[in-house]
């Protein structure tokens, strides 16, 4: 983390959605070496969450990238 991969959190509030259940408290922005993505929610406050949903895509990617899984659409 940090070289190829790397992430930024803001926090997005907590809004109520309406069904008693709170929204996203945190929106993420992975970067990997195939992708930019932006405005993941990440309903778990901390960096732990945010590297291990950093890591996740970053997953992702590297199997699309190998031909493993069909990509993500954007």
């Amino acid at each position: 983390m940090g070289r190829e991969i790397r992430y930024a959190a803001r926090s997005a509030g907590g809004n109520d959605n309406g069904d008693g259940g709170r929204g996203p408290t945190t929106l993420v922005d992975v970067t990997t070496p195939r992708t930019v993505r932006r405005d993941l929610p990440c309903p778990r406050p901390g960096a732990h969450p945010h590297h291990n949903l950093a890591t996740a895509v970053a997953a992702v990617d590297a199997m699309a990238e190998r031909g493993r899984i069909r990509a993500p659409e954007d």
